[in-house]
């Protein structure tokens, strides 16, 4: 297992530990902050 392997892997755990009104408020969150950066969807 490499490292970015290893950190996928451990964000998950720490997701599937959350209670699920506070997973989905930091989704949410990070959402957010990728279109206030521009960053969008599916290109085309």
């Amino acid at each position: 297992m490499n490292l970015v392997e290893f950190g996928y892997a451990a964000g998950w755990r720490l997701v599937r530990m959350m209670p699920g009104p506070v997973a989905a408020r930091l989704f949410r969150a990070g959402a957010d902050r990728a279109h206030r950066k521009g960053a969008g969807g599916r290109p085309g």
